[in-house]
């Protein structure tokens, strides 16, 4: 690189030729040169599975690629079923496959950066609460982390979420057109047809895409992947219009179902196994029994609960020695506490305000929580019974982000001072959630101030604690938003 960078080049190609003779094996790199490439291609990067894939194919990267993705959504709260990693598997494969290389014959080509020519896109569709959007929310993520640990560390794949339930008239405005027709899937799946092309007339089935219109359009960006949701299937005659599409050629249509039964246990112990796992890594032999209501439909509320049984249980693991390494986590809820055990030490944990779980006998476990909640007792004058838990699972990333609601306005200012003062914790102060934006739309400028971009301007990972102040009932709702659509926790005081 050191070399490249001297000379002011770079590498266009890299080959390996294999033999069954080591001396006559090759590797030829190709740099580029301006006099016969007008396009200078992105810097090079260096492929951290190259070993892999000159020893065993990028038929092996592309298997590992995707256990990498299926554990990252398990990761983020996402179990996948069996049937649903049998009807994404194939179209996935295929764009790892056509990012990685465009030809896995031999002698062996790799790209120098992902760079797939496989358009990826997927119709979602099933009742409310199946877990679509629960699913498309963790795709993204997940996907990303399977491209950058194998392929491209430098590389995030752009996505596209457009769920089809909005009525048309609000397709239009993202869209930054105006119709005056009622709302109509066809309809909408033209729409997308037109403006995704670049064409400017309406779609017309049977006719062929326009000429130049993939330069007009990001039709032809593989790197754009579609995620359609939907509480209705995708009728032919729709489907057709947005096939017309390169982007859309490969559609699959994936029916949803919430995850019930004894997938749902099976989901319950295995993401409990990974939370633990995140934290303590040593717990190859971690077993885990629950006794627990797994409820029905939407997941989200059991994954918040697993999350804090989580917590309590790596607590107990670190005063826990197994000489064998073998270790059961066994959890037993009644109904009015719960009771997580390890070996022979358990804690019991009671039910607070918004199905929190707060051990009975009141105990704070981060140094920085206890900093916290004793400079905001001392403040306030008085102690609130749930805030210190609230407090040690926001600095243990049990539940992000955690929410302390009141209408004492000077109660959450003490809140946001006494947390700002911990090391490591930024602190945004007087933050109005009716005229602030909590993060740009498509038609606000580039430099519009937000709240989203004030946070990561902190470093991602960072502890940030931010005064928002909601007098009106619209900023009230982004509070219930961020409350309902995440990992949260929450306390009213």
């Amino acid at each position: 690189q050191l070399f490249l960078d001297q000379n002011e080049s770079c590498i266009k190609d890299v080959y390996f030729k294999r033999s069954h003779i080591p001396k006559y094996e090759r590797i030829t790199i190709y740099l580029y040169d301006p006099d016969i490439d007008f396009s200078k291609p992105p810097r090079f990067i260096f492929i951290p599975s190259l070993r892999q894939a000159l020893g065993g194919g990028v038929e092996t990267i592309v298997e590992e690629m995707m256990e990498t993705f299926w554990s990252h959504l398990l990761r983020h709260g996402y179990y996948a079923t069996k049937d649903i990693k049998s009807e994404l598997s194939t179209n996935l494969k295929r764009y790892f496959l056509s990012g990685i290389t465009t030809d896995p014959n031999i002698p062996l080509k790799l790209n120098a950066h992902f760079d797939p020519i496989y358009p990826l896109s997927f119709y979602f569709h099933g009742r409310a609460g199946s877990g679509k959007s629960s699913f498309v929310r963790m795709f993204s993520p997940s996907l990303n982390a399977a491209i950058q640990n194998h392929v491209d560390p430098e590389l995030l794949v752009r996505f596209v979420k457009q769920n089809l339930n909005k009525p048309r008239t609000d397709l239009y405005l993202e869209l930054e057109l105006r119709p005056e027709s009622n709302p109509n899937q066809l309809e909408t799946c033209r729409l997308i047809s037109q403006r995704f092309s670049g064409r400017k007339g309406n779609f017309r089935a049977g006719s062929s895409t326009p000429r130049n219109s993939e330069k007009r359009g990001i039709s032809g960006d593989a790197s754009v992947i579609m995620l359609f949701t939907s509480n209705y299937a995708l009728d032919e005659e729709c489907a057709a219009a947005l096939k017309n599409l390169k982007m859309f050629s490969h559609l699959k249509k994936v029916a949803m179902s919430a995850v019930s039964g004894n997938d749902r246990k099976d989901f319950a112990a295995a993401y409990m196994k990974q939370c633990i796992c995140n934290t303590i890594k040593q717990c190859l032999f971690l077993n885990v029994k629950l006794s627990i209501p797994f409820g029905e439909g939407d997941v989200r509320l059991l994954v918040r609960k697993l999350r804090m049984l989580s917590f309590y249980a790596c607590n107990l693991m670190t005063r826990t020695k197994s000489s064998s390494g073998k270790m059961c986590v066994e959890v037993i809820q009644n109904e009015h506490s719960c009771t997580v055990g390890v070996g022979e030490s358990s804690i019991e944990l009671v039910f607070g305000s918004f199905d929190n779980l707060l051990p009975k006998i009141p105990t704070t476990y981060d140094s920085r929580a206890k900093q916290a909640v004793n400079t905001f007792f001392e403040m306030q004058g008085k102690e609130y019974s749930e805030f210190p838990q609230i407090v040690d699972y926001y600095f243990a990333k049990t539940l992000a982000p955690a929410v302390v609601v009141s209408s004492n306005a000077e109660l959450i200012s003490n809140v946001v001072y006494a947390i700002g003062k911990c090391t490591g914790v930024h602190s945004i102060p007087g933050i109005n959630g009716g005229e602030y934006k909590m993060m740009k739309s498509l038609y606000d400028p580039s430099d519009t101030p937000n709240l989203r971009e004030d946070i990561l301007k902190k470093g991602r990972g960072s502890f940030c604690a931010v005064e928002l102040i909601c007098l009106s009932e619209d900023a009230q709702l982004c509070v219930r938003e961020i409350i309902e659509v995440s990992n949260a926790i929450a306390c009213l005081l």
